[in-house]
């Protein structure tokens, strides 16, 4: 079939899997990318978006930024916020009556090093060689699940922009995903080789530096400096094998409403997040902080008394608060006076591994304000820092020997109708060359147990681990220090 038309969508029965559209679209190659909501049926996991061969891409680091486009580079230096913003706003599309959310834009991340770009912070520390501060990839048409109705539209996203050859090219584009969408289901997928750590598990702060640490924050806390701050340890390894087939495992042991393949070349992003961070839908924006983990236990009685015990404590509780009324502020920097609110508080959510506390905060845009003023405005986002966030900021950079990079950061669509939808980038894994990291961390406050935040950290970190064939790191052999 053919598509003729510049604007709108082609549906179609969803008759194939997501991990067989998976391996038919995003895994081959660079640029490929799936974000996936992988527990169908849950209120957030409607959507699963798929893409790859973007005609453009836009990468930062620090105030320098490069645009490529058919085969050209564009340098440039200032502010790549702005920048990003104004390559957005060169398209222009609309979305289809009941169509999918998102049509065409860019997919990609936001580190958590940027924020040293929206914040004056006391201790500058630049991200590992070769992981942008920015980094998006730009799509014509999307090939979106909807796993509620078991529907799949091709979009074909109308766009107006400045350079020749984009119609065409937009119409072919949808036609490649429209055959991928149609093939039939079971289709034999691609032989490949099993992903595996090539090398011992190493560990940014081990459990005796992990507690001197979160000592230090509590006197910090004592001393009236903060509230509560978000304390991370990193892990890192070798690696060998075949990514996608670490993706599909880790969807597997630890599915969530905001997993998420991105394939940047050198760099690629694996994550099977749970918490959204910012969503912006026609002028509406949203926040969806956690606060408050508990891990899952095999014993029923005993996992319904560990869900209690989240729910009714008074530590998770102010703990979430302050972190509520962080988000709140966010939003009031670019929503309209009066409109911020809290809709939900402190939700109790179920994963496969852990119970976590949320809440969703909303609030409606002002005129003339955009999602990438959103963005400035509540990244990063206030559950991952601490409270007050600038100097929370501060401590933590001064206590974390390796920077975050992706962790911690933001991932997700920008849509050229005008919206977006990001998630924030935590049960996440990060391929940088040859090198494997992913980071675990929790909020400390005064009368946080640093034994018990530790083990906190161990618990967020078993959905990779088993993804990973790895036993925990607190009683495996191989674990060691990276510094």
């Amino acid at each position: 079939m053919s598509i003729h038309h510049v604007a709108g969508a082609v549906r179609v029965p969803l008759t194939s899997t997501p991990e067989e559209l998976f391996e038919r679209v995003a895994s081959r190659g660079p640029g490929g990318f799936m974000l996936d909501s992988a527990p169908a049926g849950s209120r957030l996991g409607r959507w699963s978006f798929l893409g790859a061969r973007p005609f453009m891409t836009f990468t930062a680091r620090g105030r320098s930024w490069i645009v490529r486009r058919d085969g050209a580079v564009e340098r440039g230096r200032g502010d790549p916020f702005a920048a990003l913003a104004r390559l957005i706003a060169q398209f222009r599309s609309e979305p289809s009556a009941g169509g999918p959310p998102f049509a065409a834009g860019a997919v990609g991340f936001v580190s958590y090093e940027a924020g040293r770009l929206l914040e004056k912070l006391r201790s500058p520390r630049p991200p590992a060689p070769g992981i942008p501060d920015l980094a998006f990839a730009f799509y014509e048409s999307i090939l979106a699940c909807d796993l509620a109705r078991r529907e799949a539209w091709v979009t074909s996203g109308g766009l107006r922009g400045p350079w020749s050859g984009l119609r065409e090219r937009q119409s072919a584009r949808a036609e490649e995903l429209l055959a991928a969408a149609r093939a039939p289901a079971g289709k034999a997928s691609r032989p490949r080789r099993r992903f595996r750590l090539a090398g011992p598990l190493a560990t940014s702060l081990p459990r005796e530096e992990y507690l001197r640490a979160v000592a230090e924050i509590k006197g910090e806390i004592r001393r009236g400096e903060i509230y509560q701050a978000n304390l991370t340890r990193k892990f890192s390894a070798r690696w060998a094998g075949d990514p996608a087939d670490l993706f599909l495992r880790l969807r597997a042991a630890s599915p969530a409403p905001f997993s998420a393949w991105l394939d940047l070349g050198r760099v690629k992003v694996i994550s099977s997040s749970p918490e959204r961070f910012l969503r912006v839908r026609g002028r509406r924006a949203e926040t969806r902080p956690i606060k408050g983990t508990r891990p899952r236990l095999p014993d029923p009685a005993a996992d319904r008394d560990m869900a209690l015990e989240l729910v009714r404590s008074p530590k998770d509780a102010a703990e979430h608060v302050m972190i509520v009324d962080l988000e709140r502020n966010d939003l009031g920097r670019v929503c309209k006076a009066g409109t911020v609110r809290v809709d939900e508080l402190a939700a109790l959510e179920v994963y496969p591994q852990v119970f976590h506390l949320t809440s969703t905060v909303t609030g409606r845009l002002r005129d003339g304000l955009t999602v990438v003023d959103a963005l400035r405005a509540a990244f990063p986002g206030g559950s991952i820092t601490g409270a007050p966030k600038i100097r929370s900021m501060d401590i933590i950079s001064a206590l974390e020997p390796e920077p975050r990079d992706v962790y911690t950061g933001a991932l997700g669509w920008f849509s050229f109708s005008g919206d977006c939808d990001l998630s924030m980038v935590i049960r996440t894994v990060t391929l940088n060359g040859r090198k494997l990291c992913f980071g675990v961390g929790g909020g400390i406050v005064a009368d946080s147990d640093p034994a018990a935040e530790y083990e906190e950290t161990l618990d967020k970190a078993k959905g990779i681990l088993a993804a990973l064939g790895e036993e925990s790191p607190a009683s495996s052999a191989r674990i060691a220090s990276t510094q």
